[in-house]
């Protein structure tokens, strides 16, 4: 039945976002991860962080992506590769 995949998908979006975070670490002005099931078991993923703009008058706090992943993962949702490969950074 439809709700009940939509649910797994949630549920293995939440699961593939926490393993890109274990793996990269979790960065200090980090704002958000964002996991998008792109067909089947390969997922875009980005990670959004803050950063100060010198682009306006005042220093203002902006979001960008700063880390993206192509990612495939087993059935169960387990990442199995990812291009680049997640490197532990923080």
């Amino acid at each position: 039945h439809q709700p009940i995949e939509g649910v797994k998908k949630e549920e293995l979006k939440s699961f593939v976002e926490e393993q890109v975070i274990t793996k990269l670490g979790k960065p200090k002005n980090l704002n958000f991860v964002k996991a998008s099931n792109v067909f089947d078991n390969r997922w875009r993923v980005d990670v959004w962080c803050y950063y100060d703009s010198t682009q306006t008058i005042m220093p203002t706090k902006c979001s960008k992506i700063f880390y993206s992943y192509f990612i495939h993962t087993d059935d169960d949702g387990k990442i199995t590769k990812s291009k680049p490969e997640i490197v532990k950074e923080h």
